[in-house]
């Protein structure tokens, strides 16, 4: 096994590992923009009660 295959060994290696990484940072990002879809919704559906509400309470 000489410099070159080592090199190549090396250079797979760190190929496979760049891969992962971006897989989980992708997976990472669909995660956070579904939390933030999530929390994004939740506000929304408590701010469109709330409206809801006031709209029935004041001019009910």
């Amino acid at each position: 096994m000489d410099e070159r295959d080592s090199q190549f060994i090396h250079g797979g290696i760190f190929f496979v590992y760049e891969k992962i990484f971006h897989v989980v940072q992708g997976a990472f990002s669909l995660c956070a923009a579904y939390v933030t879809y999530g929390e994004n919704k939740k506000m929304w559906t408590a701010h469109m009660t709330n409206f809801a509400v006031e709209k029935e309470y004041f001019h009910g």
